[in-house]
């Protein structure tokens, strides 16, 4: 696969990575329940997302840039 290939996957994937405000509003949700065990899994999750959302921003700017030279 060439670069792309690569650069449009890592768009395709920061796109479709969750946004937070759902994610919020779940972890909201789950809380006014008083379930603290799903509310700390679910941050958990969204701190994953979130980590993964940055790498991938990283490697699509780092491709980007070299393909412009």
């Amino acid at each position: 696969m060439g670069p792309r290939g690569e650069t449009y996957d890592l768009a395709s994937l920061l796109d479709h990575t969750p946004g937070g405000e759902d994610a919020h509003g779940v972890v909201g949700d789950t809380r006014e329940a008083g379930d603290e065990e799903l509310v700390t899994f679910l941050q958990e999750i969204r701190k994953q997302d979130r980590e993964r959302a940055q790498k991938v921003k990283q490697l699509l700017a780092h491709r980007l840039s070299h393909a412009s030279s």
